[in-house]
């Protein structure tokens, strides 16, 4: 590097550094005995770099991102490019009820490549129970692969494990920016069920976090159509 490269660098780390930093702090609100957050985009932004970072200091280098859908898929594109990780490979499970009653997993969305001999990056959105990425870990190493695993959020006082690499804990229900439009028509069904109005609804909405945008846009049909 030249000295005239250096003193350009130094001149825009200046100007940089007049930036605000996006508050990654996340503000959670109870509603109904139920603690929420939901974090904005530039936070889900501010999050998934932090983990790109965590896991860049560490020094591991993998192969894939095997991404648990469907939380997994949104920042697995985003950690391939910041982590430089060329392939990613989904799987799904889905809780069903088991003979004797009690919630169980079933891998319905095996892998479809070979993961045999790689290193692989697991990756969930957030962990809050921790079994649906205890047993894709055990699934993709009985595949053959050595697995770490990655997830934005952890909920350490009700997770069964705790993930290699995290951005953020919460004991808080997190509504995703992705996830907003489902968040609201489910929740229309149910407030309405209660008797509650749109008016109303709108309301905690907006306490929840929920900008007005998509409250506008999603909160009427949802409403008018009972779902």
């Amino acid at each position: 590097m030249t000295v005239e490269d250096e003193a350009g660098l130094n001149r825009l780390g200046l100007i940089a550094a007049e930036y605000t930093p996006v508050d990654l702090t996340l503000r959670e609100v109870e509603v109904d005995g139920i603690l929420y957050t939901a974090p904005t985009a530039e936070q889900m932004e501010g999050f998934i770099f932090d983990l790109a970072h965590q896991i860049n200091q560490s020094g591991a280098k993998f192969d894939r991102i095997v991404a648990i859908v469907r939380g997994g898929l949104t920042g697995a594109r985003e950690l391939m490019d910041l982590v430089e990780i060329p392939k990613v490979s989904p799987v799904r499970y889905e809780r069903y009820t088991g003979t004797n009653q009690t919630q169980e997993l079933k891998l319905v969305q095996p892998l479809t490549e070979s993961v045999w001999g790689e290193t692989d990056l697991l990756y969930d959105e957030v962990v809050d129970k921790g079994d649906t990425i205890a047993a894709a870990k055990k699934y993709i190493g009985e595949m053959g692969a050595k697995v770490r695993t990655a997830a934005l959020g952890y909920k350490p006082t009700q997770s069964q494990v705790e993930p290699d690499f995290y951005a953020f804990t919460t004991t808080a229900w997190i509504v995703f920016p992705h996830e907003r439009h489902e968040f609201i028509k489910e929740n229309a069904a149910k407030w309405k069920a209660k008797g509650m109005s749109i008016v109303e609804a709108a309301q905690r909405l907006i306490t929840i976090g929920i900008p007005f945008n998509y409250i506008d846009d999603f909160l009427g049909n949802a409403w008018a159509s009972g779902e």
